[in-house]
């Protein structure tokens, strides 16, 4: 039979299983419900938007510009990026071959050889649009923006083609400075490999006159 201490702790524990949440602990619950709904809300519109699926996807080609420069420096051979514009794709391609010359004033050579082996190849969905330009298409006037619209892009007279070539890094870690345009909803991401040093980096496009 319990005791009456034992009786009394049992009152306790039932009237203690009993409470309940207060009025106060509600609305802090529901404060931070709000404040995290508020946050993350923009966050889901800005991953959803054309400009982060853009920026997304010209991380890619970013990646495969710096791939393509250590396995040029690698494997002494001049590596290209193509593009085709119609198959939305951007292979990357050992051209040509360096040897080392015995005589001269360079000391290296390309082969006359192009085995065009693919090393790779990117492909963009229907979304997206491709197209190379060349170095003396950058432009050097300073802008925040990674951007631009199509209204702001030079258009080109020349005949496009389902194989441009965008890039060549050759053996020791530079290029011929050409680049990529990545097209989505009226935006476009123009990306080109540094001269010296080979690195991609968003760049903008000269306008015309």
């Amino acid at each position: 039979m319990p005791t009456g201490r034992n009786i009394q702790a049992s009152c306790f524990t039932v009237h203690g299983s009993k409470r309940g949440f207060t009025m106060i602990e509600l609305l802090v619950v529901m404060a931070i419900i709000i404040v995290i709904t508020s946050i993350s809300i923009p966050t889901i519109d800005a991953m959803a938007s054309p400009k982060h699926a853009l920026r997304k996807e010209g991380r890619k080609i970013m990646q495969l510009m710096a791939e393509a420069r250590m396995l040029a420096m690698s494997r002494k051979l001049q590596i290209d990026l193509r593009i085709d514009s119609e198959a939305r794709e951007v292979r990357m391609i050992e051209a040509l071959a360096f040897q080392t010359l015995e005589t001269g004033d360079s000391i290296f050579k390309s082969s006359e050889s192009d085995s065009s082996l693919y090393e790779k190849v990117l492909v963009f969905d229907e979304d997206y649009s491709l197209e190379s330009f060349s170095a003396d298409q950058i432009s050097t006037v300073e802008d925040d923006s990674d951007f631009q619209t199509l209204e702001t892009v030079p258009s080109t007279e020349r005949e496009e083609t389902s194989d441009q070539l965008a890039v060549s890094f050759t053996h020791f870690g530079g290029s011929n400075g050409g680049g990529i345009t990545l097209t989505r909803d009226e935006l476009q991401l123009h990306i080109a490999a540094d001269i010296l040093t080979g690195r991609p980096k968003v760049v903008k496009r000269r306008q015309d006159d």
